[in-house]
């Protein structure tokens, strides 16, 4: 209690530092990117912020894009004008390279292998991004690529669904300490993409 009344008098403080990561902080209209772009207004849609960075600043697409090549399942938000609305990295064209590549130098055959959509199970979610399997003379099975990049595909054939190595371990250390069923962990997973549920990608076998 002695805690708890120490801090009463700091209440307002904590309320505005709330209030002020809902809006655009210090940034606004003639604001720059890191690339050092300059927000205009009539570039409202370039303002995007990530909820899970530690950094709260508001970067153009290309920028988010290149912050997140290797933390795909971080959640977005996008400006309006007025608000905040969620977004995804698939939004904002991210692609993931699959395959034993890196950033800098990219499949040789990357430009020709088709793009697919994934859907992903992670520990704050369910997303849906855009990958490209390795198609050049040193690839391996798509199963494989995705379990390299810690994914376990759903399924045998033509994966389309994939959960992260992390989601896995943290439900099995909620059902062993806690109990928690397969049904209540997805369905939490839900309401952490979106709950309302209007937004959350569909992956029904795991309801079947």
């Amino acid at each position: 209690m002695q805690e708890l009344a120490l801090w009463q008098p700091e209440l307002d403080l904590y309320l505005r530092e709330m209030l002020r990561l809902e809006g655009r902080s210090m940034f606004g209209a003639g604001m720059q990117c890191n690339c050092g772009r300059i927000f205009a207004n009539n570039e409202l849609n370039c303002q995007h912020h990530c909820c899970d960075c530690l950094t709260p600043e508001l970067l153009c697409e290309d920028c988010m894009n290149d912050r997140h090549a290797y933390t795909p399942f971080h959640r977005l938000e996008v400006w309006n004008g007025h608000f905040f609305e969620q977004q995804s990295l698939e939004d904002t064209g991210l692609v993931l390279e699959l395959g034993s590549h890196t950033k800098e130098k990219l499949c040789v055959m990357s430009e020709l292998a088709p793009l697919e959509t994934l859907t992903v199970i992670h520990t704050n979610g369910i997303h849906k991004i855009t990958v490209r399997y390795c198609a050049c003379n040193l690839a391996v099975h798509c199963r494989k690529q995705l379990l390299r990049a810690q994914l376990w595909p759903a399924t045998v054939t033509n994966p389309q669904t994939a959960v992260t190595f992390d989601c896995l371990e943290q439900f099995q250390m909620l059902n062993l300490m806690t109990k928690t069923s397969g049904t209540e962990f997805y369905e939490t997973l839900e309401c952490l993409t979106d709950n309302t549920g209007m937004r959350v990608p569909p992956v029904s076998f795991l309801k079947s």
